[in-house]
């Protein structure tokens, strides 16, 4: 009963997981999309990086959980495709703790939360901003964040969880 339990478990996770990847796919080629015409070296250089990501993601297709340090290189990547549509507009940090980078994550953990920060916390900002992702152990838990230092949410915004974020 407990093995039936895991097996749907984990069938649950690789379907939720393969409604991330369109939903980004979509978000990044409406990127490049926008950079063609006005920076298209920034747009090459974006495809390039969009290949790079999604032939690492094949690479793990089959995997529920993947090494923490892969799921990061993935958010750098991420982050660095945002930058290249945000320009000056976007800093990033990655800061992970020594042994936290060893543990395993469910794979694309961490892009909804990076997508999100960009979208609600950056994106509205002439100034732009910040995004910083962390991971530390605490005990035997590991505790991933992803924080912007954008204005945040007020009690008139309303908060629309879309398929990334509620898989999350």
């Amino acid at each position: 009963h407990e093995r039936l339990r895991a097996q749907v478990a984990e069938q649950r996770l690789i379907a939720l997981t393969g409604q991330l990847h369109p939903h980004f796919l979509f978000n990044t080629l409406q990127g490049i999309s926008t950079l063609i015409h006005r920076d298209p070296e920034a747009a090459d250089e974006m495809l390039a990086k969009l290949s790079d990501l999604l032939r690492d993601l094949l690479r793990h297709r089959d995997h529920v959980l993947v090494p923490l340090a892969d799921e990061l290189r993935y958010a750098r990547t991420y982050l660095e495709i945002a930058q290249l549509r945000f320009a000056d507009r976007l800093r990033f940090q990655i800061d992970v703790a020594v042994d936290a980078d060893r543990a395993s994550v469910p794979l694309f953990i961490l892009q909804p939360l990076v997508e999100n920060a960009l979208a609600h916390g950056i994106g509205g900002r002439t100034q732009g901003g910040c995004v910083r992702v962390s991971a530390r152990r605490e005990g035997e838990r590991l505790r991933l964040e992803v924080a912007d230092d954008g204005a945040g949410l007020t009690t008139s915004t309303t908060l629309r969880e879309g398929v990334g974020l509620s898989n999350t």
